[in-house]
């Protein structure tokens, strides 16, 4: 299997334009068969809340807190072992949301 990588921002304004963030995001694309057949990964955002985990959010987003690594895969800067505990709160994090 090869995995190759696509790369978009995405920037976010409030309403009234007084705050502006933006998120790069890296998009994986996992090819079985590079001459004829291939899947995409799309991914999502999904902001944290008070005491999210990453096996909570798995647990939301996939019904499965195993599937916690495909979130913490995708988003290398929150190391899982850094936050045990709980996440950050109102982080945006990179999520798939169909495979």
């Amino acid at each position: 299997m090869r995995y190759d990588n696509t790369r978009i921002s995405y920037t976010n304004y409030d309403l009234d334009n007084s705050n502006k963030s933006t998120v790069d995001l890296v998009i994986p694309t996992r090819y079985t068969n590079p001459l004829f057949n291939y899947s995409v990964f799309s991914v999502g955002l999904y902001t944290t809340e008070f005491s999210d985990t990453y096996q909570s959010i798995a647990s939301k987003l996939y019904n499965d807190a195993s599937q916690w690594w495909k979130i913490a895969d995708l988003n290398p800067e929150y190391d899982p072992l850094d936050y045990l505990d709980a996440l950050p709160d109102n982080i945006t994090l990179k999520v798939i949301i169909t495979e």
